[in-house]
């Protein structure tokens, strides 16, 4: 049994076990205990994309691994500028107290892009990950090269790669903090390491304040094996 690392699109993890089969249709899964209050998303006309991401430092988001034994995962604001109108966000990424990760992040005229990932390897261009107008639904392409989501320990990890973005909508989810509208955002991402096809689709749900409220990744490489996880907000400290 091999293991991948991961450095996907949002975040990053510690190795993952390459199994036959494990998959999560990431959708918006319900609870058995009785739902706590919904937090409201609000008016997808009116939400600003920058508001689906904390920017003042020190915040920061706590979430349960769901499908990777191990510590929680912790999304904390490094740094934010205003960058002449543009403003850029730094994300840093904790397993307990081990930074694994830093991303960097800009809010332009058109949306939410990312710079880079795996502490600063650069997208070329820069990726659109949500657009400004949230209502939207096109499909927006990428292609260049970038930091891979996830590949074989030892591996190369970056390179060229292809994705499609696309908004889903406003949908409720269950958090460990309780139900949450959020905004759905679908990315499916191939690319080629070591000679091995691989093929990434995750979700991100996004809500004002919190950032990201919960993510579901699916990998599939061509020889069959694959993996997949969850992660769910179960805490938030604001600055």
């Amino acid at each position: 049994m091999k293991n991948f690392v991961t450095g996907f699109t949002l975040l990053a993890l510690a190795s993952f076990a390459l199994v036959g089969c494990n998959k999560d249709n990431g959708g918006a899964a319900k609870s058995a205990a009785a739902p706590k209050k919904i937090i409201s998303f609000g008016d997808p006309k009116t939400v600003k994309v920058q508001d689906l991401l904390p920017k003042t430092k020190g915040t920061q988001a706590t979430y349960e691994v769901v499908g990777n034994p191990g510590n929680d995962l912790t999304i904390r604001v490094k740094d934010y500028q205003e960058n002449g109108g543009m403003p850029r966000l730094t994300l840093e990424f904790l397993e307990g107290n081990k930074v694994t990760d830093v991303s960097e992040w800009e809010f332009r005229e058109k949306g939410l892009y990312q710079l880079s990932a795996r502490k600063g390897k650069p997208y070329n261009p820069p990726t659109l990950q949500i657009s400004s107008d949230l209502t939207d639904r096109k499909e927006y392409s990428f292609k260049g090269t970038g930091p891979y989501p996830s590949v074989e320990a030892g591996k190369p990890d970056t390179g060229p790669m292809e994705s499609l973005t696309k908004i889903r909508g406003v949908e409720t989810v269950d958090t460990s903090m309780g139900q949450i509208e959020a905004l759905a955002v679908i990315t499916a991402t191939i690319y080629t390491s070591d000679g091995k096809k691989y093929r990434q689709m995750n979700t991100t749900w996004f809500a004002p304040k919190y950032g990201i409220v919960r993510y579901v990744q699916n990998l599939q490489r061509e020889d069959g094996q694959s993996s997949s996880f969850t992660l769910k907000l179960k805490g938030f400290s604001a600055k």
